[in-house]
C-alpha cells in the first residue's frame, strides 16, 4: 500500500521532533566552541521538517496555495543545511589535521547560500504559475540551485576522502602556524626563565612559571589526544551520512533536471519522496547526533595561577 501525504506527515513529526531537543541539548554542551556549528544545522533541519509536516497535515484538511508553497519551501531549504552540516563535520576534522585550506569552507558555505535563495526565488516562480493554473515547472533558477547544491555534495565527498585516512589512522594532528608561534612563545620563555635563574626575585616565582608551563602542555597533550579520537569518530559518521546524502540529492536532481513530477515532493510519487528523500534526510541526521554524543567536547584551557596581592608586595 502506498503512502498518503499524511503518512509522510506523521513520520516527519514523529522522527523529527526528538532532534529538536537533542540538537539543542547537544549545542548547549558545546557551547560555541569548535564544532558547535553543526548541532545548529541539526536544529535548523528538525524545525524546518516539523513545520513542513505541520503544513502538510493542515493542508490535507484545509487546502491552501500558502500551505503548499510553505512545505515545498521548506523542502527546498532543508537542502542547504543537510548538506551544510556534513562540511562542518569534515570542518571539525580538517581543523586537526589541516589537509584543506580554510577558505574552501567558506566558499562552500557561500556557494550553499546562494543556492538556498536562487532556488527559493524559484520556487516560488514555480508555485505561482501552478497556482494560476499552469503546470508545475522547473525553471532556470531551481536548476542553477541544483548545480550549486551538487558542487557542495562533490566538495564535501572528496574532502571527505581526503582526511578519511589520516582521521582513521589515527595520525597525529598537524600543528599549524599559530599553534607554532605558541609553541615558540614556550620555549623562548624557558630559555629566558633558564638565564634568570640567578636572580632571587625570578626565583621565587620559578615554582608558579613550571607550574602553568606544565599544565599547558598537559592540556595540549590532552586536547591533542580528543582531537585524535574525535576526528576518527567524525569521519566514520561523515562517511557514513555520504550515501544518504547522496541519494537525497539525486531526488531532488532528477526531478530539477528531467522535470519529473514523480520526484517533486508531495506533487509526485509519494513512495519515492518517503524512501528517497525523508527517510535519507532521518538517517542523516540521526547519525549526526549520535556522534555529538559519542563525541566529547573539547577541554577548557586551564586557569592561569596569579600571583597574590602579597606575594607582588613582597617581590
Amino acid at each position: 500500500m502506498a503512502p498518503t501525504e499524511t503518512d509522510i506527515a506523521i513520520v516527519q513529526l514523529v522522527f523529527f521532533t526528538p532532534v529538536v531537543p537533542l540538537s539543542i541539548w547537544l549545542w548547549c554542551r558545546y557551547g560555541f566552541r569548535l564544532g558547535a556549528g553543526a548541532w545548529r544545522l541539526v536544529l535548523v533541519l528538525g524545525l524546518l521538517r516539523l513545520i513542513a509536516g505541520s503544513c502538510a497535515l493542515a493542508a490535507e484538511y484545509h487546502p491552501s496555495e500558502s500551505l503548499y508553497a510553505a512545505v515545498l519551501s521548506c523542502d527546498l531549504v532543508g537542502t542547504a543545511p543537510l548538506l551544510l552540516l556534513s562540511m562542518r563535520l569534515v570542518e571539525r576534522v580538517n581543523d586537526t589535521y589541516h589537509k584543506l585550506p580554510a577558505r574552501l569552507f567558506r566558499l562552500v558555505d557561500l556557494a550553499s547560500l546562494v543556492g538556498l535563495v536562487v532556488g527559493i526565488i524559484g520556487a516560488n516562480q514555480a508555485l505561482t504559475s501552478l497556482g494560476s493554473g499552469k503546470p508545475f515547472t522547473v525553471n532556470g533558477p531551481m536548476i542553477g540551485a541544483m548545480v550549486l547544491f551538487i558542487v557542495v555534495l562533490a566538495a564535501d565527498l572528496i574532502s571527505t576522502a581526503i582526511l578519511f585516512i589520516p582521521a582513521v589512522k589515527g595520525e597525529p594532528p598537524v600543528v599549524n602556524s599559530a599553534e607554532k608561534h605558541e609553541l615558540g612563545a614556550h620555549g623562548k620563555l624557558d630559555s629566558a626563565r633558564s638565564a634568570s635563574s640567578a636572580s632571587p626575585a625570578l626565583n621565587r616565582t620559578r615554582g608558579d612559571i613550571e607550574s602553568n608551563n606544565d599544565d599547558d602542555t598537559t592540556f595540549r597533550r590532552a586536547g591533542q589526544q580528543i582531537e585524535v579520537a574525535a576526528a576518527r569518530k567524525l569521519i566514520i559518521a561523515v562517511s557514513l551520512m555520504a550515501p544518504f546524502l547522496v541519494v537525497r540529492l539525486l531526488f531532488a536532481a532528477i526531478g530539477d533536471f528531467r522535470n519529473d513530477l514523480n520526484f517533486i515532493p508531495y506533487l509526485g510519487d509519494h513512495s519515492i519522496y518517503l524512501g528517497m528523500s525523508v527517510l535519507m534526510e532521518i538517517v542523516a541526521a540521526y547519525i549526526c547526533l549520535g556522534v555529538g554524543f559519542a563525541c566529547p567536547p573539547p577541554p577548557p584551557p586551564p586557569a592561569k595561577t596569579k600571583a597574590s596581592w602579597w606575594s607582588k608586595l613582597r617581590g
